[in-house]
């Protein structure tokens, strides 16, 4: 289920805000005379809402912000009383108490200035119903009355008894025998749910009146090893060293021009605000000066990522000047966060329950554990006392990230199919979900055993969270577990893991692919899943002894596939920003999906390059896998200089003087690890890697995602079609989606950005992504919308839009895709063809409330033919149940489209528009020949007005058509025409045959130019694929290509064209004499010419 809006679409609003034209950021320190107090709304529970005892972390959101300054903490209180664990985007609600509850909050500013929110609506919680059993029977003396109570035993421990259903009871395990630790709990009976099945003492909730019994297990303690014991481990290593100091002198334009400045920036401005404890000072900064509330979120100035550089300075200058300063910042954090944790006050610095878990955690956090493993090469620099505070705070937001959004459930369970029991094991694809396995992997790796004794010896070393150490078992055992079969096919998956089939569920719709299914914004997570790698492997974990099979992740061909990928959706031409945007300079634009913030490649999309650039580079520039296409060092290389923001031109610049606007750190030290000397003497010595692909086009059978072009050149011509599963957030209501790019520009193309709230959602539905549209309804006809429904879904719901950002829909989307390529390279003759039920993402089912279901989306299936560069022919099936229903066509442009006079509603004829560029001359034409004319209603609009548009999106137009008689069951067919400058577009047809046996206009399509495309009407089952059809010939000339979908998979086909009595005539085999031949590919489509 998708967490509350804020928290899983928080928006990168500093990590991303790269501002090329300051250095050290300082602009915002400043305060005003008068203070402007802050403000503060409630932006969850809006309308009245009613929710089942027990709620377990249901997100009560709040969006608050200053004028004047920043807001320092945020408190949400129910029904007065302040909420545990606000922060500033809110808090998770849990409570078994039932009752009405109405939220307020207030929030408190950098100068004291508090505001309280108007109150949300009411929050009703309610009781569930009593279990009232099923199936029916009786067994022994039974009655068949149901028990009122639940009897629960424990065997081997106390907590036995007799209790009310729907409540918690604690239990408590024997002591374990000598030698031995307590292992788990383990049930024979009964629906117990555990608060920590592998906790000697615990809790247990009854979900039903069934008995419960449940047995105390033990088992011999296995230490936790430590392969690698000296220091640096984590990142760089001793061995790295050596290299690394020898590049650090100006004869490096890398270090000279880049790194050093970087560092120098974060050197003046540290020693401006902070009293360095080495030189006789408090050892803590002035806040003041220095920008850091301790919060959870953006910062001003993230301590970490200034500690991270200096502590990363003093490695590489051997220079324990800058270690002592990193030190002073590490141990500020830890001691301040472990006072103010200590409280109980989450609003105090540093002491949020989220700090470890939520952004400032994804984009910073690694700094902590790395300052901490780097610093602990300068012997007694970090002192006992320093290890066991380090290790204290660890350890607690360690077992924040155990539980953390996203995180591998169940908690404590590894190596075990139990981790993939459902497809929410797809959660892991999630870039919090990547944030928190480096996160415990950095910090699990970063402590020395003798420095680590075990917290409670009844649970022994190796309990996760026993040891801090102990966490790098969660994350071999649950989160690399997860992501290994996440990221890999599922044959492979089933080969490797034992006990796991290729056909669990999600395992072929995760992201073995290559793609991220969040999008390229937060698709720079990736690079986390290699730092964890890395740092296994450089620690002396990434062995299958120590950290499963699982750890062939390392080098799997994945990586390689995500080069592939990535390169693919680059476009092919670079372009110079203008007017005031000039000073940005060069930018590449990307073929983009998911929540986008930037409509081109910003120096963040860096990041899991040179991770992987990095480990090729250490590794000796090897290829990781025997299938390798992608040279990762040279690529790397040529990304970084050559694709990111300002381009080549500004690349030491941008290094060097916009590290700080971000508070970007890691992104600088990186670069200083992938461009030694020699590489950075001859940065454009490195090719564009594109050319050398294997293939012009990428298939991602994942998230069924297909880039292709026509060849690797700056003119080129580019389709994309996506139909994803939808899941975790920044999924956007896309599929079916298809995009055309031509010659430099975008003919029509989704409209990206970032929809942070309710009042925005439009952005991430299906009428800006080049979709269908359907209205729904709920079973129960008096509903207007599902009763429970979060602030988001209640916005999506009125457009008709698919589910979003990992709102649960009813299905994932089903798509058989194909292509064929003539017969040399870059020939014009190709196609991509697609047909994708999309039905389920229109439904959101209710199974414990049938009543309150919307389901009514009997049919949503696309079918695509992208033909010979300009052509797309696209046909639509949608059907409700029940009648009055809309059901839209949605075309996005970037030029405005006009109708052409005489075409259109009024006039009998399909409506046709044409949007051209009055300065390329380019156009793309659409022609609606379904539904008939005189019923479809065709509108033109500019696009939907919201805040957060891409920088850079060109996307300015709307067109949407439907059948105005909103029958249940309707088909739209639209053949869209790209053309050059002063180039008429062919005119389009409506062709309507039938498949054998059945109704004129089973078999529908279009005629246009010299071709005709033709789709079989009904797809779903109980539908056959078409084994023989009949179609009339379009008036001379006769089409020269027939382009025929919906067949039978790799069948025989003949083709007779009679142009004398005007039919063409379909039949498997071999056919008659002058019949064209062709056989149907994997998805059923065939080309005859």
């Amino acid at each position: 289920m998708a967490l509350l809006a804020a928290l899983g679409r928080c928006i990168l609003a500093l990590m991303v805000i790269q501002d090329l034209r300051i250095g050290v950021a300082a602009s915002g320190r400043g305060l005003r005379a008068t203070n402007t107090p802050p403000q503060v709304n409630m932006t969850s529970i809006l309308t009245p809402l009613t929710l089942t005892a027990p709620v377990s972390r249901y997100y009560i959101g709040v969006s608050a912000s200053d004028p004047g300054g920043w807001v320092v903490n945020v408190t949400v209180f129910a029904n007065g009383v302040p909420c545990p664990g606000s922060t500033i985007y809110g808090v998770l609600f849990s409570t078994n108490t039932t009752g009405t509850y109405v939220f307020t909050a207030t929030a408190v500013d950098n100068l004291g200035a508090t505001t309280t929110s108007a109150p949300s609506a009411t929050l009703t919680i309610v009781a569930p119903s009593p279990y009232s059993g099923g199936g029916g029977g009786t067994s022994g003396g039974s009655t068949g009355t149901i028990s009122t109570m639940v009897n629960v035993t424990v065997i081997g421990g106390s907590g036995s008894g007799v209790y009310n259903p729907y409540t918690y009871h604690v239990i408590t395990a024997a002591d374990p025998p000598a030698g031995q630790v307590f292992d788990r709990w383990v049930s024979s009976s009964g629906y117990p749910q555990l608060g920590d099945a592998y906790h000697y003492n615990t809790t247990v909730f009854s979900a039903s009146t069934a008995p419960i019994t449940l047995t105390a297990t033990y088992k011999v303690d296995t230490p936790v090893p430590c392969p690698v014991c000296t220091h640096p481990r984590l990142l760089v290593t001793v061995d790295d060293l050596p290299a690394l100091r020898a590049r650090a002198n100006a004869a490096n334009p890398m270090h000279l021009q880049g790194f050093a400045p970087a560092l120098q920036q974060a050197l003046a401005h540290a020693n401006q605000a902070w009293s360095w404890s080495f030189a006789g000072g408090s050892g803590t900064p002035n806040l003041a000066v220095w920008r850091d509330t301790g919060s959870d979120s953006w910062e001003g100035d993230h301590t970490e990522a200034y500690g991270e550089i200096l502590a990363f300075a003093g490695l590489i200058y051997n220079d324990i000047s800058y270690a002592r300063r990193a030190r002073d910042m590490l141990m500020w954090v830890i001691n301040t966060a472990a006072a103010n944790m200590a409280t109980g006050n989450a609003s105090l610095p540093f002491a949020s329950p989220w700090f470890a878990t939520f952004n400032r955690a994804s984009h910073y956090m690694e700094g902590l554990p790395l300052m901490f493993d780097w610093l602990q090469a300068w012997p007694g620099l970090i002192t006992p006392a320093d290890k066991a505070a380090v290790r204290a705070v660890f350890m607690k937001w360690c077992e924040d990230n155990l539980a953390g959004y996203m995180a591998p459930q169940p908690i404590r369970v590894i190596n075990s199919p139990l981790l993939l029991a459902n497809k929410g094991f797809r959660n892991i694809a999630n870039n919090y979900a990547s944030a928190h396995g480096r996160n415990l992997a950095y910090m699990a790796l970063s402590i020395d055993p003798a420095d680590d004794p075990v917290k409670d010896p009844k649970l022994g070393e190796s309990y996760i969270g026993n040891t801090l150490r102990s966490y790098v078992y969660d994350v071999t055992g649950a989160w690399l577990y997860q992501k290994f079969a996440c990221m890999e096919a599922p044959a492979r998956v089933a080969a490797v893991l034992p006990g796991v089939a290729a056909t669990t569920p999600g395992l072929g719709e995760c992201m073995h692919g290559g793609n991220e299914p969040e999008g390229f914004l937060y698709g720079t997570s990736i690079a986390y899943v290699h730092e964890t790698l890395q740092a296994l492997h450089t620690s002396g974990w990434a062995t299958p002894a120590l950290a499963g099979p699982q750890i062939a992740l390392l080098n799997s061909s994945w990586w390689d596939r995500w080069q592939q990928a990535y390169l693919h959706n680059l476009a092919p031409d670079t372009k110079m920003a203008g007017g005031a945007l000039s000073y940005m300079g060069q930018y590449t634009q990307m073929f983009n999906y998911g929540d986008l913030l930037r409509h081109y490649v910003d120096p963040g999309q860096a990041n899991p390059w040179l991770t992987l650039g990095w480990w090729a580079a250490r590794t000796g520039g090897a290829p990781a896998a025997p299938s390798q296409q992608v040279d990762t060092l040279s690529a790397s290389r040529w990304m970084s200089y050559n694709t990111v923001l300002g381009g080549p031109a500004q690349f030491y610049f941008r290094l060097a003087y916009g590290t700080w606007g971000n508070c970007d750190a890691l992104l600088a030290i990186k670069h200083y690890l992938v461009w030694d000397t020699a590489a950075a003497a001859a940065p454009t010595a490195f090719p564009d890697p594109r050319p050398a692909l294997p293939s012009t086009t990428f298939f991602d059978p994942a998230i069924n995602r297909v880039v292709s072009r026509n060849r690797w050149a700056t003119d080129a011509t580019v389709f994309t079609y996506k139909a994803s599963w939808m899941g975790i957030n920044h999924q956007l209501a896309d599929a079916g989606m298809f995009e055309l790019y031509r010659r430099g520009e975008w003919l029509t193309n989704s409209m990206n950005g970032y929809a942070t709230d309710a009042s925005e959602i439009v952005g991430a539905s299906s009428v800006l992504h080049n979709t269908l549209t359907i209205q729904n309804s709920c079973t129960n006809s008096s509903l207007d919308m599902p009763v429970n429904m979060q602030e988001d879904e209640k916005a999506l719901w009125p457009l008709g839009s698919q589910l979003a950002e990992g709102f649960n829909s009813a299905s994932d989307p089903k798509t058989n895709l194909s292509t064929w390529f003539g017969p040399s390279a870059g020939a014009l003759q190709r196609y991509v063809a697609s047909t994708t039920d999309m039905t389920g993402l229109y439904n959101r089912p209710s199974p414990w409330v049938p009543g309150n279901a919307a389901v009514d989306v009997l049919q949503a299936v696309r079918s695509v033919v992208w033909l010979d560069m300009d052509f797309i022919a696209v046909y639509d099936r949608a059907t409700t149940g029940r009648p009055g229903k809309f059901k839209r066509f949605n075309l996005n442009t970037v030029q405005r489209p006009t109708l052409q006079p005489g075409t259109g509603p009024g006039t009998g004829r399909p409506a046709v528009l044409r949007a051209a560029n009055a300065s390329s001359g380019q156009a793309l034409t659409l022609t609606s020949l379904l539904p008939d004319p005189g019923v479809a209603n065709v509108t033109v609009t500019p696009s939907p007005t919201w805040t957060l548009v891409a920088e850079m999106e060109p996307t300015q137009w709307l067109v949407q058509v439907e059948d105005a008689t909103r029958p249940t069951d309707v088909r739209y067919l639209h053949v869209l025409q790209a053309t050059d400058a002063g180039v008429s577009a062919a005119s389009a047809s409506l062709v309507n045959g039938a498949v054998a046996g059945g109704a004129a206009g089973s078999y529908q399509g279009a005629a246009f130019d010299r071709y005709v495309v033709m789709f079989a009407r009904h797809v779903r089952s109980p539908a056959a694929p078409v084994s023989a059809a009949t179609y009339p010939l379009p008036p001379a000339p006769a089409p020269a290509v027939h382009v025929l979908t919906g067949l039978v998979p790799y069948a025989s086909y003949a083709l007779a064209v009679d142009v004398v009595a005007g039919t063409a005539t379909l039949t498997q085999g071999s056919g008659g004499p002058g019949a064209l031949l062709a056989t149907a590919d994997s998805a059923g489509v065939a080309r005859f010419e």
